[in-house]
């Protein structure tokens, strides 16, 4: 039997009246695409981000290519977006970076905790880039790698 079956068998037995996305949840404790309203933080309405474990309350986000210092800012505004909307800590973030070489995929992951300094420069950040558009300041062209999908809109 697989083991699957049998996890859901026995929290089945241990919670008898529990509907059935709740005994999802306590079997598989991960919830993809969870939809996050972030207009508390002046953020958008429709946020989502891309996996959220429950058990041990962590964002999860994948990303393509290198690893940036600022990509920590996407898991902290989910948490912060998290935490406003259930009134709970999030605490801790994980960026799953993709990249595929030949026929392998390669993954490396950056397990961190969302501490205050990151907090910090998520609202700073965040106010930075609102006072730039609130201004009409044009920020000039980025300082990306090649690799952004972007690039060629940037520098042709």
């Amino acid at each position: 039997m697989c083991r699957g079956f049998l996890a859901g068998r026995k929290e089945i037995q241990a919670h008898p009246y529990t509907g059935a996305d709740a005994l999802v949840n306590l079997v598989v404790p991960l919830v993809l695409e969870q939809k996050l309203d972030g207009t508390f933080l002046g953020l958008s309405e429709s946020l989502s981000t891309d996996a959220f474990v429950f058990s041990e309350p962590m964002i999860l986000e994948l990303k393509f290519g290198e690893p940036r210092d600022f990509h920590r800012l996407s898991t902290t505004g989910y948490a912060l977006a998290m935490e406003a909307l259930y009134e709970f800590p999030v605490n801790l973030g994980c960026i799953v970076y993709a990249e595929f070489r030949s026929d392998r995929l390669i993954i490396k992951r950056d397990i961190h905790i969302i501490s205050d300094e990151l907090r910090q420069w998520f609202i700073e950040t965040r106010d930075e880039k609102a006072r730039l558009v609130a201004e009409e300041i044009d920020p000039g062209t980025g300082n990306c790698p090649e690799s952004c999908q972007y690039h060629h809109v940037c520098f042709g």
